[in-house]
């Protein structure tokens, strides 16, 4: 029996802590959990995948991939109008030489003229924006550029893991604390305790990180628009969201927005222009990875999007430098919740989706029932087949079912091996491994709590739950108190 998202299960909140020190060794919704699994887990599904069986992402943004001619010259071949050339000009000396080989892989597989975003600008025309356009404070034009036609090339070189701030940078914010307080809306607050440990965490991003890689595979024209908006001196997002994709209700649909404390404008019966903006911590991480990025690090503008998308979901409580939130819906500050997820989804695709949740979770966080087998599958790979990515929350329990934390994935394709087993392509943002990693079905359906399906590939018992008010009365009931 599948079990429809419910209040309990919408606390839990889904996360990529190795370790969390500060949590309590036994407490509901416990965000630790045993790290040498979630390894053997990652060292088991790191294997190079035949091209030729791989379904339902871009397979000419893989990594390793031949960028083909350097010279700027094969715009002559492309089709390119006069006003385009211009751009790709312009584009191809403001970024690195690196860079340059991206920028013609894209135009010769024919992304760069993609204008499937929001307000149909193209890949193109945002890059132009990029390249020619000042920045935020702290940020550099071309390590803009660079960052994103690399994750242009290749969305699954999307990281979520922090840089780690230096003792000299730690006391220098620390110094200042008071003026980087964000919002809060609780008498203890966990977003705003700064310290040494607060200020280095793990990163909790792993939601945030998927819908970005997402976006990256799926709508380069809107990833590039995103990435325009939010590096600009407004680091502001404007979107144009259907009020259909939210809910089939528009009263509902705006009493959601008005929930999650969103700044919208309603423009008519149709649509609302909704602002996203990182929190205004996020520019200090963002400044700090474009000037040190390390391997396995996440680039300047993963920072901002992934701030903006958490800030989304948590009612502008998210503080990018302690990676925690004040949200309503949490019941720890950290990650996000599914309720938070299903969210922040609609807004980024404006395409309705519902979290379905599986597993059931008691109120102690026992793991009772690990949720339809076949269910999944069909769910899964009817998306997939749809042309859609699936962004699922997988679990992880001891020996007692006690689980112990919850971490996201994205599941891009799937094929049978040699043996005739069900395999699914997934994309990990905290694997450090840029390529797509397979698991089999039967390893990794046990383990789905929730997923993001077309809420038109779903009958109505799964789209008849509202979920804003179940988590608000949970939050009266347990959480408050």
């Amino acid at each position: 029996m599948v079990s429809i998202t419910s209040s309990v299960n919408n606390k839990i909140n889904f996360t990529s802590n190795s370790e969390n020190k500060n949590s309590p060794k036994q407490k509901v919704f416990l965000t630790e959990y045993n790290i040498n699994e979630k390894n053997k887990i990652s060292q088991n599904v790191k294997k190079n995948i035949d091209i030729k069986n791989e379904r339902n992402y871009y397979l000419q943004r893989l990594p390793n991939v031949s960028f083909g001619n350097e010279n700027a010259n094969v715009v002559n071949k492309t089709g390119l109008n006069e006003n385009d050339t211009k751009m790709f000009n312009a584009i191809y000396n403001n970024c690195s030489n690196v860079s340059k080989k991206g920028l013609n892989y894209l135009l010769n597989n024919k992304v760069l003229l993609n204008n499937d975003s929001n307000d149909k600008s193209s890949v193109l025309t945002n890059l132009y924006k990029i390249a020619t356009t000042k920045r935020a404070n702290g940020l550099n034009n071309q390590i803009v550029l660079d960052e994103t036609i690399r994750e242009l090339c290749n969305p699954f070189s999307i990281e979520q893991k922090f840089g780690t701030f230096s003792r000299k940078e730690i006391n220098q914010l620390l110094r200042n604390k008071e003026r980087l307080y964000v919002k809060t809306q609780s008498e203890n607050p966990i977003n705003n305790k700064m310290n040494a440990s607060s200020l280095n965490p793990f990163s909790n991003c792993c939601v945030a990180a998927s819908m970005e890689f997402n976006l990256a595979s799926k709508h380069p024209a809107e990833f590039a628009r995103m990435v325009e908006n939010v590096t600009s001196q407004q680091m502001t997002i404007y979107k144009k969201v259907h009020l259909s994709s939210m809910s089939d209700s528009i009263v509902n649909s705006i009493n959601d927005l008005v929930d999650f404390q969103v700044d919208f404008e309603n423009d008519n019966l149709d649509y609302v222009t909704v602002m996203m903006k990182p929190d205004k911590n996020a520019i200090i991480r963002a400044a700090k990875q474009a000037a040190s990025k390390k391997h396995g690090e996440r680039s300047c503008i993963d920072v901002l999007l992934q701030s903006t998308f958490m800030s989304l979901g948590t009612q502008n409580t998210y503080n990018s430098l302690t990676d925690a939130n004040d949200s309503i819906f949490s019941a720890d500050g950290r990650g996000l919740t599914a309720v938070e997820k299903n969210f922040v989804e609609q807004i980024i695709e404006d395409k309705n989706k519902v979290t379905v949740t599986y597993q059931v979770i008691d109120e102690n966080n026992i793991l009772k029932d690990k949720g339809d087998y076949n269910q999944k599958i069909e769910h899964l790979i009817k998306s997939l087949n749809k042309g859609a990515n699936v962004i699922v929350g997988i679990t992880y329990w001891d020996k007692n079912n006690l689980v112990t934390n919850g971490h996201e994935l994205t599941v891009v394709g799937y094929k049978n091996n040699k043996n005739k087993e069900l395999v699914f392509i997934l994309n990990d943002t905290d694997d450090e491994y840029q390529k797509p990693v397979e698991m089999k079905a039967k390893d990794l359906i046990p383990r789905i709590h929730h997923a993001g399906i077309p809420g038109e590939l779903l009958s109505n018992e799964f789209k008849n739950v509202n979920y804003p008010d179940e988590c608000l009365d949970f939050y009266h009931k347990y959480i408050k108190k």
